[in-house]
């Protein structure tokens, strides 16, 4: 089976796949291809999703869907950045231009991006004669890595992922790894197997990734051979590119203004619009490999203004935001050392992390305690990890994703009562329940349900709270008890054996 390795960062997103060849073992330790067009090989897809107006989502300017994609009316549309953060919200506000909001569902912001990156991954492979993948392995951020946190994100990712369908099939979520051990994991691969360096099976890295919407940052011990991890101290800051393209679109509606060229009410559009932020992430883009940025921006009577802005200064611009990643990193460094953990090296991912000044800054800060600095595949590691991880021994074995329930109505009621958990939530498949007893409720009709929130123990077990999937009928008389077994199959079937209290089968499904 081919499984996407998936990173959906808060700028771009990544698709790779490890295509092993059963008949040479070693094929697994190759590194996985990444799933991009030429045109996107560097830079990733986009994940900036555009609102417009009637709520409806576009995400990547349809680039999986080329000449047929409807056009984008930019100045009509909000923006949405850094979705995968704001999953644990139900919706978000977002504001339009002409002073106008609208409500939008995160999970449907995110489903969009999921969905249009697998089309294009997939366009991609199709163009190259290869089959189109629906199986994903999908990095996550390790802040969502404590067990309460991270039970509620995954049934919502999970959520997201598995309500989509392309060409007629429902894509399949295998399961998540935070972002850090996932690029810990490509480098430890790519040492051991592709560099040929002389190292073990097993590393612990610090692991350092600045993307374009948040700063993460992990200890985490992975093992090659295995090919599992352990996340031992993660942290991070919400302080990532898209700070930094707010400081330069700030710098250049200075230098608007300070030219006089244009009136208040067209800065103030610019400042909330995309198009002044859409070239600071340009400028912050070509100073990593330039001294100097410079272009000239068109006002809406045709005069032109020259923005610039130097490498020095929009150093100098980002140097507390910097900081506030160091602050945390040094803390995380001194607690594992106070601890007496080994640590094998700082390893260096995320868009970000090409600006020399964060490398600068990391590196100084990791021989300060001795360690080297890695620079390492700063778009792909995360992807390139979760789709090694897709072969790991406990991700061949599947799971249940959900609870599953059964309704059990009122005396006099229909559709309204308790739930009855039958298969918990993690369970190793294939399963079976317990056998309960029930007895005959409404017109001898039962429900099966799916959880939405399995994880959140504060919601309880309330209809409101699953979606069907499933309606039973059980002929027996009202009063009349019966014995039910549910069980699920490798494939997530869900089967139902029913039995009258003599053993006389009643119901299977």
């Amino acid at each position: 089976m081919l499984i996407y390795g998936l990173d959906i960062g808060n700028a771009y997103a990544y698709a790779s796949v490890l295509e092993v060849d059963p008949r040479n073992p070693a094929s697994i330790h190759l590194d996985p291809v990444p799933m991009l067009p030429d045109a996107f090989s560097t830079v990733g897809i986009p994940t900036n999703a555009y609102i417009a107006p009637d709520g409806s989502i576009t995400v990547a300017q349809g680039l999986s869907r080329g000449k047929d994609a409807p056009p984008l009316r930019k100045g009509l549309c909000g923006v949405v950045r850094a979705v995968k953060t704001m999953l644990l919200k139900e919706e978000i506000v977002c504001r339009l231009p002409r002073n106008q909001q609208v409500s939008v569902r995160t999970g449907d912001i995110y489903a969009a991006i999921i969905r249009e990156t697998v089309m294009v991954a997939n366009a991609h492979r199709l163009s190259i004669g290869r089959e189109p993948i629906y199986d994903l392995m999908l990095a996550v951020p390790s802040e969502f890595a404590n067990p309460r946190a991270s039970d509620q994100y995954v049934s919502k990712v999970r959520a997201c992922v598995e309500g989509i369908e392309l060409d007629g099939r429902r894509l399949t979520l295998h399961g998540v790894i935070p972002e850090p051990a996932a690029a810990a994991m490509d480098y430890l691969h790519y040492q051991k197997f592709t560099a040929g360096a002389s190292v073990g099976d097993e590393m612990t890295a610090l692991v350092y990734d600045i993307g374009h919407g948040s700063f993460d940052t992990a200890l985490t011990r992975v093992n090659a051979a295995a090919n599992t991890y352990e996340l031992l101290q993660h942290d991070g800051a919400d302080v990532g590119g898209k700070d930094m393209d707010a400081t330069l679109r700030d710098l250049f509606l200075s230098q608007l203004r300070a030219s006089r060229a244009a009136d208040e009410g067209f800065l103030s559009a610019l400042a909330s619009g995309d198009r002044l932020y859409a070239l600071a992430g340009e400028a912050k883009n070509e100073l990593s490999d330039m001294d100097a940025f410079e272009q000239e921006f068109t006002l809406p009577d045709d005069e032109t203004v020259t923005l610039q802005v130097t490498r020095a200064a929009f150093e100098d611009m980002i140097a507390p935001l910097i900081e506030r990643t160091l602050e945390v990193t040094d803390a995380l460094l001194s607690d594992a050392r106070s601890r007496k953990t080994h640590i094998d090296c700082v390893v260096l991912c995320g868009g970000c992390s090409q600006i020399p000044a964060v490398r600068r800054a990391v590196q100084e800060l990791a021989a300060d305690y001795g360690l080297p600095c890695v620079p390492f595949r700063p778009s792909q590691a995360v992807s390139f990890g979760a789709a090694r991880y897709s072969f790991s021994p406990a991700m061949l074995e599947k799971y249940t994703g959900y609870d599953y329930s059964i309704l059990l109505e009122d005396d006099d009621s229909f559709l309204n009562g308790r739930l009855q958990t039958i298969l918990p939530f993690n369970t190793r498949l294939p399963c079976t329940s317990r056998e309960i007893t029930l007895k005959y409720q409404h017109r001898g009709e039962y429900w099966l349900c799916r959880s939405l929130d399995q994880a959140d123990e504060a919601l309880g077990l309330r209809p409101t709270n699953y979606i069907t999937v499933r309606k039973l009928r059980v002929d027996v008389f009202p009063g009349e008890e019966f014995r039910a077994i549910f069980s699920m199959d490798e494939n997530y079937v869900l089967h139902v054996v029913c039995r009258s209290m003599k053993d006389e089968i009643l119901l299977e499904l």
